[in-house]
């Protein structure tokens, strides 16, 4: 067989390979992703690099029963992250709810809303503080991610 032939050859079984993995891909994230209102799906994982990375999962999408004082998330800090995570979610930079210290391994799905929201659909982020699991000492960087929110 020539050269030009393996050559076509090998790049036509690489293609076959990234189209499996990309069906594969697609079909885990259906099957795994937790669905939202309307159908939708969210979950992110996000993975900071570096000597303290930590890697988290959650739902960018955010449901609040005003009535009930309940805020439904889907927050998750993964088995193998170094820290510990505090989750506080703002909206106009006033901050409406707050959790525990997540320890490595642990989901969250609901915290209590600590200040009252109008009803209606609003931007606002989750800002995370990172604290060492044995030292309990907090880390000087802070992340902040946006999410969607409803009061209902």
């Amino acid at each position: 067989m020539s050269n030009k032939k393996k050559i076509i050859l090998m790049l036509i079984i690489i293609c076959i390979i990234i189209m499996s993995i990309t069906y594969g891909c697609s079909v885990m994230y259906k099957k795994y992703n937790p669905k939202l209102p309307d159908g939708e799906s969210e979950t992110t994982n996000e993975k900071s690099s570096g000597a303290g990375s930590v890697s988290i999962e959650y739902s960018n999408y955010v449901e609040i029963d005003s009535d009930n004082k309940k805020v439904n998330i889907y927050f998750k800090n993964p088995v193998e992250s170094k820290e510990k995570i505090k989750l506080e979610l703002l909206v106009d930079n006033q901050v409406i709810a707050i959790s525990k210290k997540i320890e490595p391994g642990e989901e969250i799905k609901a915290l209590t809303l600590k200040k009252e929201i109008n009803k209606g659909n609003y931007k606002g982020i989750f800002k995370l503080k990172y604290y060492e699991v044995e030292t309990e000492k907090e880390h000087i960087v802070d992340s902040v991610i946006k999410v969607n929110i409803k009061v209902k």
